[in-house]
C-alpha cells in the first residue's frame, strides 16, 4: 500500500516519510456486521511493502483487509480475499478498484490511500483542518506527529494543501453498509468569496 503524503510526486515510492511507515492491518469478516477479526501493526517499506502475521485467520475463509495509520482514511480492499495456505498477498496500488468504492488517489501510476484524517473520525474536513493549523502556527515538529502529513517532520503548509484538498473533494472512509463506524456523509457546501479589484 502506498500513502498519499508520503509518497513522492513520481509516484514511485514513499520516500517523503523521515520516520518508519506504521499502519495497522486489520482483517475484518466478509458478512454483515463485518465484526473485526484481528489486527496487527507493522510498518511498511518504501517500496509499499509489509508483512503482517495473523494467527486466527482460516484458509479459504473470505476477510475484508483494512489500512489505517496516524493520519489516513481508513481504507477497505475491493473485495473480501482469502488465505490459501496460511499465506494472503494483496496490492492495493494497481487499481482504484484495489480499495471499497474505489476509495484512493492516483500518484503516477500507483493509487494511494489517502492522507488528511487527522483527528481520525472517517472523513477529512474543517476539524483535520483547524488540528494542522493549530500546530502549523505552533511551529510544531518531531517524530510522530500526527498532523505532518507528508512525513517531513514538521507541520507546515504542505501539509494543510494535502488537508484542504481532501476537505474539497469530501474524502471520507468508504466500508460495507453496516460496518463499523459506516455512515452516510453529509456536508454543506463551501462557498468561498473573493473580492477581485483591478484598473
Amino acid at each position: 500500500a502506498f500513502i498519499q503524503g508520503l509518497t513522492n510526486g513520481g509516484g514511485t515510492a514513499m520516500t517523503n516519510a523521515v520516520n518508519p511507515i506504521a499502519v495497522t492491518v486489520e482483517l475484518h469478516n466478509a458478512t454483515t456486521p463485518y465484526a473485526l477479526v484481528e489486527s496487527q501493526a507493522g510498518v511498511l517499506s518504501t517500496a509499499g511493502v509489509g508483512t503482517f502475521n495473523f494467527t486466527t485467520a482460516v484458509n479459504g475463509t473470505p476477510y475484508y483487509i483494512v489500512v489505517k495509520s496516524l493520519n489516513t482514511i481508513e481504507t477497505w480492499s475491493g473485495t473480501a480475499q482469502s488465505f490459501t495456505s496460511g499465506a494472503l498477498s494483496y496490492d492495493f496500488t494497481t487499481s482504484a478498484s484495489q480499495a471499497y468504492e474505489s476509495n484512493m488517489i492516483q500518484i503516477g501510476s500507483k493509487w494511494c490511500i489517502f492522507s488528511g484524517d487527522v483527528n481520525q473520525d472517517g472523513l477529512v474536513d474543517s476539524g483535520d483542518m483547524v488540528l494542522a493549523d493549530n500546530d502549523y502556527s505552533n511551529y510544531a515538529y518531531g517524530p510522530g506527529l500526527v498532523t505532518d502529513i507528508n512525513g517531513d517532520g514538521l507541520t507546515d503548509s504542505s501539509d494543510l494543501v494535502i488537508i484542504d484538498n481532501a476537505y474539497s473533494n469530501y474524502v471520507y472512509a468508504a466500508k460495507p453498509a453496516g460496518a463499523p463506524g459506516a455512515k452516510h456523509i453529509t456536508r454543506t457546501l463551501r462557498v468561498k468569496s473573493q473580492a477581485l479589484t483591478g484598473k
